[in-house]
């Protein structure tokens, strides 16, 4: 049972769409110290992993608290959204943290060439899941806050590159690189942020952009890091949970008065 702090301060339940990344472990072990939780994402196996690796056991694993969603169809992202109103219609808080980055396009030939080369399939796919995929989310998210009748709160997660360019010579020398389409993707994706948060602005309804700057990660290569660092004021990279942190403020009821804001934690990357 949460204590009543903590029950006056957060959510009644968080509906989190994308738990198999980095960020998304990051952001469900901390919503389920919080509150409860409902998972959506294209890799379920992946979310039941996770909840084996942090001991975390029913009602949190039962299939009533996650299900499949497909950013790519809108009609599996309709579907999920209709069992959520008709078994979840206590959820007041929807992240999506769920995007198509360069660390998933690694193994995928053609998706670091050159922007005169540019595969126009990658850029779509790109655009589709994090901008498209976002429309969606943002459309079946907002009709069941009205539906249910909740002052509803959508967050979504964006990106630095969405609002400064990547330090292109940093990468220069890595087998990856930051794409085009994922910065313009992500820059739309603050462009809905603020356009829904004030188009809803009179249901109560609020949406807001949390956006993170690099963060650390095992397989990454130590030169990028390095790289990524110096030109960082706080001299490293974001921890996962740091960026979980801020996101927990944008969840809580303490930011009742925030909206249309996009929230960069970067540890000072952009000032520079």
């Amino acid at each position: 049972m949460r204590s009543k702090t903590v029950a006056e301060k957060y959510p009644n339940k968080i509906c989190l769409i994308g738990c198999s990344g980095i960020l998304g472990r990051a952001f469900a072990k901390r919503f389920m110290s919080l509150t409860s939780v409902v998972v959506g994402d294209l890799r379920t196996d992946e979310y039941l992993d996770f909840l084996s690796d942090n001991n975390i056991s029913n009602p949190k694993s039962d299939p009533e608290f996650y299900n499949f969603i497909n950013l790519l169809d809108e009609s599996s992202s309709k579907n999920f959204f209709e069992w959520l109103r008709i078994y979840h219609p206590d959820v007041d808080c929807i992240v999506l943290a769920s995007a198509l980055t360069g660390r998933q396009l690694r193994s995928v030939s053609g998706a670091f060439s050159t922007f005169e080369d540019y595969p126009l399939e990658i850029w779509k796919q790109t655009i589709d899941v994090n901008l498209t995929g976002a429309f969606l989310v943002a459309k079946h998210a907002l009709t069941n806050f009205r539906k249910t009748g909740t002052e509803g709160n959508l967050i979504f997660v964006g990106s630095i590159y969405g609002d400064h360019s990547p330090h292109h010579p940093s990468y220069k020398t890595e087998a990856f690189s930051s794409t085009a389409a994922y910065s313009a993707s992500k820059a739309g994706v603050v462009g809905l942020t603020k356009w829904l948060a004030g188009s809803y602005a009179e249901t109560k309804m609020r949406v807001n952009c949390l956006v993170p700057g690099g963060v650390s990660e095992e397989d990454v290569h130590d030169t990028f890091s390095e790289k990524y660092s110096m030109r960082t004021p706080m001299g490293r990279m974001a921890r996962s949970d740091e960026i979980a942190d801020a996101l927990a403020f944008l969840v809580s009821k303490s930011s009742r008065y925030v909206n249309g804001h996009v929230l960069v934690v970067d540890g000072g990357y952009t000032c520079w």
